[in-house]
């Protein structure tokens, strides 16, 4: 199954890997790095960026035992001013732009600027079905991350989904622990996970480096999230483990390699270096011993194979047919269809 972003994108099977470069709260509360991040996002050639629609005061109660989160939530907030300049910003650089809506006005500041696709982070995919059913009313393409979801939880969510008569969406492998232990990612869940909701399903990946990314590519991932910074050494809850520019533009093209690498699964012809390289290697007869004409052909004890540009092939004398000399045949002659043939044949 496929799901259609636009009239040029789609995501699924048989579709380029929906690449989203995932800047979340790496952008500090400053909106030029916010666009710097974008601007490395477009030299990668990702499909997306992605941020985190973030405001403490919608997501908790402010008293004491939430003062270490308030502080650390108003260097990272999503400002919500933001909204139309980065998507604006985005189009122009040819990406779609994401932000996950943490609380119910987030949506209506994403569809005031009618963005092309939605993204539910996995805690509001486990806890929040208001928030789940308001986006699925949308009927817009989505993507469900599960990274906090039991298989009930992710199925409470389908289900929302498909009474809503939103049909477009997808889900998102992923693993919630920063960064993620490469013996804990489970990509076969990517498989798992297709047979048991028939839509297509993607990866986010928070192990550190990405070769994990591009091994999920290869399982059957239709989508790819990866965090990004301008540097692993910046303050902030997801530096840390994120890519740098460098790493991104690699780790993307790494992808491109390995999806021009699958094929259509169907046993190709030989290329005509393959061609040209086994009629070099093909191995043919050669007299073992001198042959007297009229003989017959000792498989095994007239007959040896090497490399040879003429000469019976060594498959036509795989078998049970007899074979007779039609004359003299010197050792290390090659054994041709002039100077031998089968039984039955004159």
């Amino acid at each position: 199954m496929k799901i259609r972003i636009n009239k040029s994108r789609a995501i699924g099977d048989q579709e380029p890997c929906f690449i989203i470069a995932e800047i979340g709260s790496n952008h500090n509360g400053d909106i030029d790095k916010a666009k710097k991040l974008i601007n490395i996002a477009a030299k990668a050639k990702v499909d997306a960026v992605k941020f985190q629609s973030i405001i403490f005061e919608e997501l908790y109660i402010n008293n004491k035992k939430n003062s270490d989160i308030r502080k650390l939530y108003k260097k990272i907030e999503f400002n919500e001013n933001w909204y139309p300049e980065l998507n604006t910003y985005c189009i122009k650089k040819g990406l779609f732009f994401l932000s996950c809506p943490t609380y119910l006005k987030s949506i209506d500041l994403l569809e005031k600027i009618d963005v092309d696709l939605y993204k539910l982070a996995s805690p509001q995919v486990a806890t929040y079905p208001q928030l789940i059913q308001k986006v699925a009313k949308l009927k817009k393409p989505t993507i469900l991350s599960t990274g906090y979801c039991t298989f009930t939880e992710i199925d409470r969510a389908v289900d929302i989904f498909i009474k809503e008569k939103n049909k477009k969406f997808a889900l998102l492998h992923c693993i919630s622990e920063y960064p993620t232990l490469p013996e804990h990612v489970n990509l076969f869940l990517i498989s798992a996970f297709k047979q048991r909701y028939n839509v297509p399903i993607g990866f986010s990946d928070h192990t550190l480096g990405y070769d994990i990314s591009i091994a999920a590519v290869a399982r059957g991932a239709n989508i790819l999230e990866k965090h990004i910074t301008l540097s692993r050494d910046l303050e902030g809850p997801d530096h840390y483990f994120s890519l740098e520019p460098s790493e991104f533009v690699q780790m993307v093209k790494a992808i491109r390699n390995v999806e021009r690498s699958f094929g259509n699964g169907e046993k190709k012809h030989l290329l005509k270096k393959e061609i040209a390289f086994l009629d070099n290697v093909r191995m043919k007869a050669i007299a073992g011993r001198n042959i007297k004409k009229g003989k017959i052909i000792d498989k095994e004890k007239d007959i040896f194979f090497l490399r040879n540009v003429n000469g019976i092939d060594a498959w036509a004398l795989f078998g049970p047919e007899r074979f007779f000399s039609k004359k003299d045949i010197r050792k290390g002659i090659s054994i041709t269809w002039k100077n031998s043939r089968k039984e039955g044949n004159g």
